[in-house]
């Protein structure tokens, strides 16, 4: 019994000293649990956004997508019509994936689809197409097809990388 004396020794609190421990310790609690509301408020927030500014930045590929896969419309009026809303909707999201993961991949794809884009328009309306994009020239020919398919592909991947 000797052991119990000493921790009871130990341990002689009086009860207002035990009132404001356990005060301190729930005062302690609250502020911890105000501070994780805040933060993980502030992280559901943050990715609200990010979903309704990527809604948006899809949304301006949407008509386009459709166009492409119309074969009633011509190609270059496609990118004509379309690229500027593109573009105003790459620059209007940019600033959601700047610090992110996929930013130097979003931005990568970006300028791949901007030169591919270039490109055709200038291959469907260039004065000399041949000596200005031979690349563009398989031996067999490029079919407006070919030029559509990449187009969508580079669209879409685009797209997926901007979700992430």
């Amino acid at each position: 019994m000797p052991d119990q004396e000493s921790t009871q020794s130990f341990i002689r609190i009086t009860y207002y000293q035990g009132l404001l421990i356990a005060g301190g310790f729930t005062l302690l609690g609250g502020f911890i649990g105000a501070w994780l509301n805040h933060y993980f408020a502030g992280q559901r927030n943050n990715a609200e956004r990010y979903n309704s500014a990527y809604d948006k930045f899809a949304e301006a590929f949407t008509p386009a997508l459709h166009r492409l896969d119309d074969p009633k419309d011509m190609l270059h009026d496609i990118i004509r019509e379309e690229f500027p809303r593109h573009k105003d909707a790459f620059f209007t999201f940019e600033h959601m994936v700047r610090g992110g993961k996929g930013e130097s991949r979003f931005k990568e794809k970006w300028k791949e689809y901007e030169i591919k884009r270039e490109r055709i328009y200038k291959y469907i309306w260039g004065d000399d197409p041949i000596t200005d994009f031979p690349e563009l020239l398989e031996p067999d020919g490029v079919t407006i097809k070919n030029l559509t398919e990449e187009l969508k592909r580079l669209i879409n991947e685009l797209l997926k990388i901007a979700k992430i």
